[in-house]
């Protein structure tokens, strides 16, 4: 089922190839053949997951199922709109007849079947994580989960080794992942669990407030997530100079302190309580926690300025807030404007307010 696409035929059909992959128990023949692309999917495994990041590297998979329903196509379906595709699955027939669990279930199905797969397997976006995190130390500190999305408009489809939650709201998706990757839920997960156990029940385990389009504090989790994503696909995606490297891990741990803060907020705890937090992640990781020192009163006052507050008459626009906090405490920070105020919390970084359009002299 996995496979590698060599190349586009001029009548739209992709040239496929079944090479061996890592850790193949068993030997399968490679063949090279021509199929239709509607059941060729971006493939996503657990070793391409890590902390706000999912690498894809142009694998792909052949699933025969409707996508809609997630049922295998009949074979009188796929002979009739994808004879080329059945006359793959015709090469490793024998093979696919013998597997355990086709003998278990297949009695009613067609020998191609993939089991163990849902609706969810389509969804546009998901939110994995791998089920191996790391070496075994028996504390599961490595847990990092990242947002998928579609890929050239396809669903990307996770393997076995990778777990996920599914949705059709992709904010929900950013929103999930900030708060899974928060070390509130980081430490949750280490204290409980281990780098070989990382599956479904994390879920369970932990309490993630249902998202909520309209709630400030989840859109907030949810625009602080995309934005770690982004900084760590530029890392990822082009090697940055020296200069934007340092930048972006400065802007990623500023953005992942601000995520941290604001998911202790859902659940009403303090930035003393997070403290908290990081001593006992810091015991799980076999670190010392640092010893407590005197309060040392942080040097400068927090510096707010605006900038695209000249507006044009009768056109909608928006007005940039930069706030530069050398305290690193949260800030409550409210305005007025003539059509109308409303407050926000941040640490530092920059904050849009959308204005409407006004009338000249406003």
């Amino acid at each position: 089922y996995f496979v590698r696409i060599k190349e586009r035929t001029p009548d739209g059909r992709l040239v496929i190839t079944n090479p061996p992959e890592p850790g193949q128990k068993k030997s399968v023949k490679q063949v090279e053949v021509a199929v239709e692309p509607d059941l060729v999917y971006p493939l996503v495994r657990g070793r391409d997951v890590k902390k706000w990041f999912v690498g894809f590297e142009d694998r792909y998979i052949i699933l025969p199922h409707d996508p809609k329903t997630a049922k295998p196509l009949s074979e009188i379906t796929i002979k009739t709109k994808f004879p080329n595709t059945y006359d793959y699955f015709n090469h490793f027939k024998k093979e696919l007849e013998k597997r355990s669990i086709h003998k278990l279930w297949g009695k009613n199905n067609p020998f191609y079947t993939v089991y163990d797969i849902g609706e969810y397997t389509f969804a546009p976006y998901k939110v994995v994580w791998k089920t191996i995190a790391g070496a075994i130390t028996g504390k599961a500190v490595s847990f990092a989960c990242a947002v998928v999305t579609p890929i050239n408009g396809e669903p990307v489809i996770v393997d076995h080794s990778t777990i996920l939650i599914n949705t059709n709201d992709i904010n929900e998706a950013y929103y999930l992942a900030g708060f899974l990757n928060s070390l509130l839920s980081r430490t949750i997960i280490a204290s409980y669990s281990y780098e070989l156990r990382q599956e479904t029940h994390i879920a369970d385990f932990i309490k993630i407030p249902k998202f909520d389009p309209q709630n400030e504090a989840h859109n907030k989790i949810a625009e602080l997530s995309k934005r770690a994503h982004e900084l760590v696909s530029i890392k990822h995606s082009k090697p940055p100079a020296a200069e934007l490297y340092n930048y972006i891990d400065k802007e990623l741990e500023r953005v992942e302190r601000e995520i941290d803060l604001a998911v202790a907020e859902l659940f009403g705890l303090s930035e003393e309580d997070l403290r908290e937090f990081e001593k006992l992640m810091a015991i799980l990781t076999g670190k010392e926690p640092q010893e407590e020192s005197e309060e040392v009163k942080p040097v400068g006052e927090p510096i707010i300025t605006l900038s695209n507050t000249l507006l044009q008459p009768n056109t909608p626009a928006q007005i940039e807030i930069d706030v530069t906090n050398p305290q690193g405490t949260i800030l409550e920070i409210s305005y007025e404007f003539p059509w109308g105020s409303g407050t926000f919390k941040m640490v530092e970084g920059k904050h849009v307010i959308q204005t409407p359009p006004l009338k000249p002299g406003k």
